[in-house]
């Protein structure tokens, strides 16, 4: 029988841990979203997510930065109101097995995944992030959660590292377009998948956009550790774009060119217009982070296609 280890995909420029021995750290990754609800307010809704070995989620830090090309050259700022509106247990599981988790929150339960949502109202018409606001070096405008510290178990490089997720607006080129509002993609699929050694694995996040109906790009980036741009390390010879061990033929490397359709799947094969991801892993004790960044695109009132969100 092979065996079976589990992998959290984070989306949003967010990242993921498997669930691996016993440690004291519990982040396995986060999905930061927001929905426009109109007259410059927004709602922030980071979905976060823990590994129930770990000690219990305390709330994470919350701020904002503004700049160009992924920049804070506008300044950086703490914000408050991050709130706890719901926990659950997201594991993938048998109808008939017990909740692995126990009660919510508990430090140091049995093998599991937790899902904590936060969420927080911001103002762009209020202090601070009216500073942001009409000034063409501030259009991108960069909401994150903070939380130490990643999972002690991560094999490829960033164990027990800190953890950054984001997720940018940008609040000029909303200017440019007749719907002068943005809600972020939603994920139609948690990101939580079983993995079988040396057994092929198919996964799309199902990322929509019901509201806007924006047009969406996804690429593999760097998982964070600081912001604005702070990588983590990727220990040799993983990369983002290749964060875990695929079939390649030879085995002797990890770097061979992506086929999705040979039996088994070789490489890791990434879709950048769907987020697809397919890949047949084969080193079963093997714990990586995969950072999923999505970029939103709309015509503008000239037809020029513009980023209004990643």
């Amino acid at each position: 029988m092979n065996k079976i280890y589990k992998f959290l995909l984070v989306f949003l420029a967010g990242l993921a841990g498997m669930i691996t021995p016993l440690k004291a750290t519990h982040m396995m990754g986060a999905d930061v979203s927001y929905k426009c609800l109109g007259n410059g307010k927004y709602k922030i809704i980071a979905k976060v997510y823990r590994d129930c070995r770990g000690v219990s989620m305390g709330t994470p830090s919350f701020g904002a930065y503004a700049g160009l090309n992924g920049g804070n050259g506008c300044g950086s700022y703490t914000l408050s109101g991050l709130t706890r509106v719901s926990i659950k247990d997201v594991t993938t599981r048998c109808s008939t097995s017990s909740n692995p988790c126990g009660s919510a929150n508990s430090a140091f339960a049995n093998k599991g995944v937790e899902e904590h949502t936060f969420e927080a109202t911001i103002d762009f018409n209020t202090s601070p992030l009216n500073n942001f606001v009409n000034k063409s070096t501030c259009c991108e405008v960069t909401f994150y959660v903070n939380e130490c510290c990643r999972n002690g178990g991560i094999t490829t490089g960033q164990s027990n590292q800190n953890f950054y997720a984001t997720a940018m607006v940008n609040i000029c080129n909303l200017q440019k377009m007749k719907n002068k509002c943005n809600s972020s993609p939603q994920l139609s699929n948690p990101p939580i998948a079983f993995l079988c050694c040396n057994q092929p694995w198919y996964y799309n996040n199902g990322a929509t956009d019901t509201i806007d109906y924006d047009s969406i790009s996804y690429k593999l980036v760097n998982g964070l550790q600081g912001i604005p741009n702070s990588s983590v390390s990727y220990s040799s010879p993983f990369t983002a774009k290749v964060p875990m061990t695929p079939y390649c033929v030879p085995p002797t490397t990890i770097n061979c060119t992506p086929n999705p359709r040979t039996i088994p799947p070789r490489g890791f094969y990434f879709d950048t217009t769907n987020g697809d991801i397919i890949t047949t892993p084969t080193k079963c004790d093997e714990s990586a982070v995969i950072c999923v960044e999505q970029t939103e695109w709309r015509k503008d009132t000239s037809g020029v296609w513009r980023v209004i969100g990643r």
